[in-house]
């Protein structure tokens, strides 16, 4: 399980998480790609970054309505400013909203899962 970037990669005011293929997170961005799961490559306190093949208007300080979907059913809604776009990647730095404490929860949750836990070698 991927716990952090390689080494002199990192350029994030905050520690990012890679979860692409350590948790089964999904984003939707419903106003630019409709209802599309795209998953997360990785996620941080203060923000978080997603590829898409999809044609979208992602322009740097666009700002974006998001879904963070932690399972089919449940999400949380955050507003978040585009900082970043080379190539298929997006990345977006969170704007205030009450989902931002529980995207920090959620970061120290899966660093704490990342060191106890264990991949399935199956």
């Amino acid at each position: 399980m991927s716990r952090t970037p390689p080494p002199g990669s990192e350029r994030r005011r905050s520690k990012r998480l890679m979860v692409q293929e350590s948790f089964s997170l999904f984003l939707v961005v419903p106003k630019v790609l409709g209802m599309v799961k795209i998953y997360l490559r990785d996620v941080s306190r203060l923000g978080l970054c997603f590829r898409t093949e999809l044609e979208g208007d992602f322009k740097k300080d666009t700002v974006l309505d998001l879904r963070i979907y932690l399972s089919p059913l449940f999400y949380l809604p955050v507003k978040a400013r585009v900082v970043r776009v080379l190539g298929g990647e997006v990345a977006v730095e969170f704007l205030d909203s009450k989902s931002t404490k529980a995207i920090g929860y959620l970061v120290d949750f899966f660093e704490a899962a990342a060191e106890a836990g264990q991949a399935d070698t199956r």
